[in-house]
């Protein structure tokens, strides 16, 4: 089996309850699940070990305060869970054996909860005793939004975000600059408008692309481009 990227380890973090994005919301409690795949192409050893076992090294995002990762419960078969301030220590202990390529270890948190602001930030594994073929460190990005308003459409239900040529740029002697342009096109999906003002600009399927120009562009930075 293969995954969806071509990391030996395959790291992710998804919330069941937001369609398993990677995101969790202010002030609401979360489970969270945790998936780690072998893509490496062979078998990884699992060592248990009184002295020497397999390890797994979880450090949760900064957003999360050293109070509410204690409040947390982290659930992994096999694994011996042993708390930190940041997070906790997997230690296996399930029978000595290997991690098979194509197969994936299954990990949960529960009782996820955050005041923090809506931040960015990263769930981060390090690992001993796997192999040679696993990194010593993973991460994985999760986003901390506010927490949707009951009522309100579903964004990507009503807006298409996207750059034209897929946001491409090149890269060009300081001395001969090569003009790029980058538009952001947001396209109103949905079928209401967006705007509910006295002159009804944006209507479905009409969209907009914001403009930035860089060296000799003849776009004006915050042109906007109406799209049928």
């Amino acid at each position: 089996m293969a995954f969806p990227n071509s990391d030996p380890i395959f790291f992710a973090v998804s919330n069941p309850d937001a369609d398993d994005a990677a995101v969790v919301y202010v002030g609401k409690q979360t489970t969270l699940a945790l998936t780690l795949a072998n893509n490496t192409g062979s078998d990884i050893p699992l060592q248990k070990s009184a002295d020497d076992p397999s390890m797994l090294a979880l450090f949760f995002p900064r957003f999360y305060s050293a109070e509410e990762v204690s409040l947390s419960t982290i659930e992994a078969v096999d694994w011996k869970i042993d708390r930190t301030t940041r997070g906790a220590t997997l230690i296996y202990e399930g029978a000595a054996g290997v991690w098979p390529n194509g197969s994936i270890l299954h990990f949960g948190i529960t009782n996820l909860t955050t005041n923090s602001q809506p931040a960015t930030g990263f769930f981060q594994l390090n690992s001993s005793n796997l192999g040679p073929s696993v990194d010593s460190s993973l991460t994985t990005n999760i986003s901390l939004n506010d927490a949707p308003v009951e009522g309100n459409a579903e964004l990507p239900k009503a807006l298409a975000v996207s750059l034209d040529n897929q946001g491409s740029v090149y890269v060009s002697d300081r001395l001969d600059p090569l003009p790029n342009t980058l538009f952001l096109n947001l396209k109103n999906i949905g079928s209401e408008s967006i705007y509910t003002g006295l002159i009804h600009l944006w209507q479905h399927p009409r969209g907009v692309g914001y403009g930035r120009r860089s060296q000799r562009s003849s776009t004006r930075p915050g042109r906007f481009r109406m799209e049928n």
